[in-house]
């Protein structure tokens, strides 16, 4: 008996030591505004400890009933697959993300219909932390 709890309490305590760090974001929810067809930067910032190639970024934009992949991105290169139409050829993150810990969104050629609210997600493992949640307007040039 007292060896089953032995080995259960091994397990339990291997199991917890195996577990990914956490994520810690500087977190951004400053609103930012800017001017149609122009080029916004949406501020996200992390640190992690896993290793590069388990981190994954995700920037969504909040929509009627679900939401929107505005860009998705591994060290590995863009995961366009994900990607909504509306965005696709208009999103970066800059060079080794990764590395710098810099997932701030580069948005090109803004649109009218690009306002709205984005949440900048950074995964580690299991694990999905949000790093980023801030509201963009763009207006119409004068």
């Amino acid at each position: 008996m007292t060896t089953v709890h032995f080995g259960l309490m091994l397990g339990l305590l291997l199991v917890g030591d195996s577990l990914p760090e956490a994520i810690q974001c500087e977190k951004n929810v400053k609103p930012v505004t800017a001017m149609q067809g122009s080029t916004v930067y949406l501020p996200c910032s992390f640190r992690s400890e896993a290793q590069p190639d388990k981190l994954l970024v995700s920037w969504q934009k909040a929509h009627r009933d679900y939401p929107l992949i505005v860009h998705a991105e591994r060290r590995g290169g863009e995961m366009q697959g994900q990607q909504d139409n509306s965005f696709k050829g208009r999103t970066a993150l800059p060079p080794y993300w990764y590395q710098t810990g810099s997932a701030t969104l580069q948005l090109q050629g803004l649109r009218s219909t690009d306002s709205g609210n984005y949440t900048c997600y950074v995964r580690a493992e299991q694990r999905s932390t949000i790093c980023a949640s801030l509201r963009l307007t763009v207006n119409s040039a004068p």
